[in-house]
């Protein structure tokens, strides 16, 4: 449904964010990497690098980081996660279409009514790839992720609006914590946060 009706245009990257930014880089990466082990042969190495994205990446963190976009009423960002949406599902299919024949054949026709033998071999976009970037969104989903094992901790659906919880974080990340607090509210469903820089990284929850 995220992507029913969209046609991709270049023109959406201007409405794509860091969650989305380090999506594509991480995407971009991964088509380096799976490029150089199929001309060596090393399909499994290949096969392991994709599903390991799709999974670890894509849909442990990125899927749940944009749900509450794709069900919001900004038309502007949801073009940039369409965008970023539809740039994984298609490179992922094409590049899994050497191993997989077959489902990918038929899963592609039905994601873009082609036939994914047909298509060319993914190419990566240099310009894309941002290792600064990389390192932000990794640390970004490293603190959604401690305030999903908070909520557990405390025994918590990981749906429930939290009032309020403190970030300590190392100065040097202050500032992308806090340029990004607002989607980390809306990510991790929070009411208030507030970040403070502290020696101890960690996340509590407000009493």
């Amino acid at each position: 449904p995220a992507l029913s009706g969209y046609v991709p245009s270049s023109s959406d990257m201007a409405n794509t964010d860091i969650f989305d930014k380090y999506m594509l880089s991480r995407l971009n990466s991964l088509i380096k990497q799976v490029s150089s082990a199929y001309e060596d042969l090393r399909f499994y190495d290949a096969a392991n690098a994709i599903i390991n994205f799709y999974w670890h990446v894509f849909c442990d963190y990125y899927l749940e980081n944009i749900k509450y976009v794709v069900y919001g009423d900004d038309k502007a960002r949801k073009k940039g996660v369409q965008y970023t949406l539809h740039a994984v599902v298609d490179a992922v299919l094409r590049m899994l279409a050497p191993i997989i024949p077959f489902s990918t054949a038929e899963l592609y026709q039905s994601f873009a009514g082609k036939d994914v033998h047909a298509q060319q071999f993914p190419v990566a976009d240099e310009h894309a790839i941002d290792k600064d970037i990389e390192e932000k969104g990794e640390y970004l989903n490293n603190i959604i992720s401690m305030i999903r094992k908070e909520k557990t901790k405390n025994k918590l659906a990981l749906n429930f609006e939290l009032t309020k919880i403190i970030i300590n974080v190392p100065e040097k990340y202050y500032t992308l914590l806090a340029e990004n607090k607002h989607k980390l509210e809306l990510i991790a469903k929070v009411k208030e946060i507030e970040v403070k820089v502290g020696k101890e990284e960690g996340v509590s929850i407000a009493q």
